[in-house]
């Protein structure tokens, strides 16, 4: 993808190690003033901030909540179908969060060098207190409604708190479903997973040859899952979006 965004004639690129890749389209348009694919600004000696990176995860999240808004409100008869054809994109918007996230979370893990229980304590914050606040209205409202002791499920619970929910009605092998089905709660278990993968692959492998190593070990757990579909094996064969 490339944004081929006009560079001022002041500004110097400053090469940031993100990936092979990443480094490579620095290099190569340094000379000519243009900048591939994102345009970095180093704001201190260590952080960098990605404007146009934010704004674009930004616009995915606000178009998923949008299809999800849109969705639901059409299932009630509220809207009409229309509606529907402009916001069809959610899991495509959802797998373009992914790829952010996953390009995000290596540049922010390299500039702070955390160690693994650092790494964890921060997504869990950034990840389980909103997920765990979610879980807690769904109850809230079920309860209200008068169908709570209907809908409830420990197991369902459990397979939730464990983050292996996933969306069954379009992925065939899923263990668990959203809690009280509130769907947008599958998205959380690929980006709590993905994480916890991340860590030892950004620790442990050869920078030169993690990307292959992912590519194989995505594509394996793909033809795994087309034999034995599970929800762990579909999180593997997406783990090349995010990392990519």
């Amino acid at each position: 993808m490339s944004l081929g965004v006009k560079l001022p004639s002041k500004l110097k690129i400053q090469s940031v190690r993100v990936s092979s890749a990443f480094q490579f389209a620095c290099y190569n348009v340094t000379g000519k003033g243009y900048f591939l694919f994102l345009s970095v600004y180093k704001m201190s000696s260590q952080k960098i901030h990605l404007k146009k990176l934010d704004s674009l995860r930004g616009l995915a999240s606000l178009y998923v909540v949008l299809h999800n808004l849109v969705y639901g409100l059409y299932g009630l008869d509220m809207i009409s179908e229309n509606w529907k054809l402009l916001f069809f994109a959610g899991q495509e918007a959802v797998m373009l969060f992914f790829l952010i996230s996953g390009f995000v979370i290596y540049l922010s893990t390299h500039q702070k060098n955390l160690d693994f229980r650092s790494f964890c304590v921060r997504r869990f914050r950034r990840i389980y207190f909103p997920f765990l606040l979610s879980i807690l209205l769904s109850i809230i409202i079920f309860y209200f409604n008068g169908n709570l002791a209907e809908k409830f499920s420990w197991q369902e619970l459990i397979g939730n708190l464990l983050l292996l929910q996933d969306f069954g009605r379009v992925k065939p092998g899923n263990w668990f479903s959203p809690f009280l089905g509130n769907l947008p709660l599958w998205s959380l278990s690929y980006e709590w997973w993905f994480y916890m993968l991340f860590y030892p692959i950004y620790k442990f492998l050869p920078e030169s040859k993690r990307l292959y190593i992912i590519l194989a070990f995505s594509a394996c757990c793909y033809l795994i899952f087309t034999a034995y579909p599970n929800h762990l094996c579909l999180v593997g064969s997406y783990l090349i979006i995010w990392w990519g």
